[in-house]
């Protein structure tokens, strides 16, 4: 994978757990929670109904525009990734400009697995939400 691409997306992420290991040094990243959103969560970030969200995701709408699959279900609601949606939303021009954009899912499946390999938790660690670390 060349720069700008997978694992190297995320130098973002890198550079963040760098500058923060010299500012405090007893504190390590432990992993990067996937940003998992649900249909009221991806009308929210794009700016349209519930109704249409749900209408993209059964195929009722905008069919020939595949809606990324979920990823998870949580109760009666299904999650998606963020960067799925995100990539469909960028693809179709429904991305409000603002928006930031997310690590890529590959990026934080890699990023997960080193750091599993690393050491084992501490009381010093620290999670990152992707949702906040959008680079």
């Amino acid at each position: 994978m060349g720069r700008g691409r997978g694992p190297y997306r995320g130098a973002a992420v890198t550079a963040f757990q760098s500058r923060l290991s010299k500012a405090v040094p007893e504190v390590k990243v432990e992993r990067i929670d996937p940003d998992l959103v649900n249909t009221p969560e991806i009308a929210v970030r794009l700016g349209v109904k519930r109704e249409t969200v749900r209408k993209w995701a059964v195929g009722e709408r905008r069919a020939e525009e595949r809606f990324p699959a979920h990823y998870s279900i949580c109760g009666t609601q299904k999650l998606w990734l963020w960067p799925d949606i995100h990539a469909r939303a960028k693809c179709t021009e429904r991305l409000p400009k603002d928006e930031p954009t997310p690590l890529e899912a590959a990026f934080v499946a890699w990023f997960n697995g080193r750091a599993a390999g690393a050491a084992p938790a501490d009381p010093n660690r620290l999670i990152i939400n992707e949702g906040v670390v959008g680079v």
